[in-house]
């Protein structure tokens, strides 16, 4: 089920579904949004990830956590936690979380740091 209402202009939208796992509700502007997984909802692993991975990205989702919408690919969102970027599909039917890709999440000045030290 889907409600969609606009308010503070067109740009802002609430979102509100719920499928057989995953409640996403948010305050949506452009492709940043908030998603919350039900207690005990399903989250795939088809790349075998370690289980700390999959551990650590059910407990964002359990929490609510700040995701972005991929403007390219329906369904898919960025997760940013604090050392970790998670790349997922959320089934639009079944509410299925499935992790796709992980990264480590590099700071800019990591990244400045670790290039003066090249030679």
């Amino acid at each position: 089920m889907t409600i969609r209402s606009s308010y503070m202009g067109a740009q802002w939208r609430q979102l509100k579904y719920e499928t057989a796992g995953l409640a996403a509700e948010s305050v949506e502007k452009g492709k940043d949004m908030m998603l919350q997984l039900k207690q005990g909802a399903s989250v795939e692993n088809p790349r075998q990830y370690e289980s700390e991975a999959i551990k650590q990205l059910r407990q964002l989702l359990e929490s609510g956590t700040p995701a972005q919408r991929d403007p390219q690919r329906k369904n898919l969102y960025e997760i940013d936690s604090s050392n970790e970027i998670f790349y997922i599909y959320v089934s639009p039917i079944s509410g299925t979380v499935v992790l796709l890709a992980k990264w480590i999440s590099k700071s800019q000045e990591c990244c400045m740091s670790a290039g003066e030290m090249v030679a």
